[in-house]
């Protein structure tokens, strides 16, 4: 099987029929069904998991925003030159809290504050940073590259909102100190009172079909700017039914 997804990634040239678990020509609403089926089969006794060993469902929360945070980290160091005399900043627009704002924007009523605290392990929990410059990025490598360099939480500097029920955290400030964290798979950052948002709300009204958000009359509610986070948003779907909580935080008392 390796030799055959080689050959199909070097040489197009060539037609090779990948096997369908690797979702070659799946279109987009069946890849929904086929991800969330997977999930509805995992292991949801929160007894056997704790802070540093998830449950497999947050595991493939991260999985999914590893993959948002890697694609804009590439984007904006492809976008960069190094040629550029006024440094390496990206001139990508680009912010990933759109991934979130899509609700925002269209009823801001269904997201809801949490009061409380978090502390967020950057080895395990997912998070999505919101890098630009690339300059910043090249110094994140480094602090990353660094052994003897641990990564340190600072109050002032890293600030970031949670999200649940899927247990997203999105930061804000110190985007690329935070992901000297991230990359190094080492430090808590803390989410402060204020900064915990439940989403549960909407799962009333809007529904993610693979590519746009629908309403409860099957409308097209809005685009969806990303499929990666409308699987995380239906995985949260399935944690709010199986009464799942993130770190035992309570939802909005809907």
């Amino acid at each position: 099987m390796s030799i055959l997804i080689l050959k199909n990634l070097f040489n197009k040239t060539e037609k090779v029929n990948l096997p369908a678990l690797l979702y070659a020509d799946v279109p987009a609403k069946e890849r929904l069904k086929r991800l969330l089926n997977f999930v509805e089969n995992f292991g949801f006794d929160n007894r056997n998991f704790d802070n540093k060993c998830l449950l497999p469902v947050f595991s493939f929360i991260r999985m999914l925003s590893d993959r948002l945070y890697s694609e804009r980290i590439i984007e904006v160091i492809s976008k960069d030159s190094i040629r550029n005399e006024s440094g390496y900043k990206s001139n990508a627009d680009f912010n990933l809290k759109y991934l979130i704002t899509d609700f925002h924007k269209n009823d801001s009523g269904l997201c809801k504050k949490i009061s409380g605290q978090a502390l967020i392990e950057l080895a395990y929990h997912p998070v999505i940073c919101n890098v630009w410059d690339g300059h910043k990025l090249l110094n994140t490598f480094n602090d990353y590259a660094t052994i003897n360099k641990p990564w340190e939480f600072s109050k002032g500097s890293h600030i970031a909102e949670l999200y649940l029920p899927f247990g997203l955290t999105v930061v804000n400030t110190g985007n690329h100190s935070v992901s000297a964290g991230v990359l190094k798979r080492e430090g808590t950052l803390q989410i402060t009172d204020g900064k915990i948002y439940d989403l549960s709300p909407m799962y009333d009204k809007y529904r993610f079909d693979g590519i746009n958000y629908l309403d409860n009359t099957d409308k097209i509610a809005f685009k969806a700017n990303s499929f990666e986070f409308g699987v995380i948003y239906e995985t949260g779907r399935i944690i709010r039914r199986k009464g799942i909580k993130f770190l035992n935080i309570d939802y909005y008392n809907l």
